[in-house]
């Protein structure tokens, strides 16, 4: 938890001089929002982190290997049928 601390207050202090020029309580609003969300969805990844097995924390269940190749084949597929072109009949 004392990494992600360093890095948010690492990044603060880099681009406060850039910023502080140019705040607004609406700025301080709406960035302290979008800081809490951000910080809150960080923080909740690195506790689950800590408290996950290997399997799940690599690929977020059992099952998700082969949904990701299924679907990258599908995907593929797709790009790969929208991309071609049908023949000219002109000789």
């Amino acid at each position: 938890m004392g990494f992600l601390f360093v890095r948010f207050a690492l990044a603060a202090a880099a681009l406060a001089p850039i910023t502080l020029a140019r705040v607004t309580p609406r700025t301080l609003f709406v960035g302290g929002g979008i800081v809490l969300v951000l910080a809150s969805g960080y923080l909740l990844q690195t506790t689950a982190l800590l408290f996950a097995t290997y399997l799940v924390s690599v690929t977020g269940s059992p099952l998700a290997p082969a949904l990701y190749f299924g679907v990258a084949a599908l995907i593929s597929l797709a790009a790969a049928s929208s991309s071609r072109r049908p023949p000219d009949d002109n000789p």
